[in-house]
């Protein structure tokens, strides 16, 4: 299959949608929003990570922990070799799926 043709098959998406390539991407700043990148959770706090390697981010498909100042899959334990950019909390949803927690929000004391 010739490139622009790939190009054209990919814009047409369920039928009526219609999007571009640069649509389909999320950027790497558009992911790092959605992550606290400083500080780490508290030691044993299951939390969703962000990682990063040559091609590009995306979130790890497994809970991890921060232990010892190491990121450690958080069921199997094994010690995760990636370069982690940012983590949130993650809850437990009905059936036992893992969904993100929603972002805390700052409050300013005054």
């Amino acid at each position: 299959m010739q490139l622009a043709s790939l190009a054209s098959s990919a814009r047409l998406i369920y039928g009526r949608i219609i999007i571009g390539w640069n649509e389909c991407m999320v950027t790497r700043n558009a992911r790092l929003k959605d992550f606290l990148t400083d500080g780490y959770p508290d030691s044993g706090l299951p939390v969703q990570v962000l990682a990063e390697d040559h091609v590009g981010t995306y979130i790890l498909p497994f809970s991890c922990e921060r232990t010892n100042g190491e990121w450690r899959n958080g069921t199997t334990g094994e010690t995760v070799q990636a370069n982690i950019l940012g983590w949130r909390e993650v809850q437990t949803g009905s059936r036992g799926r893992t969904i993100p927690a929603q972002r805390p929000t700052k409050t300013q004391h005054g």
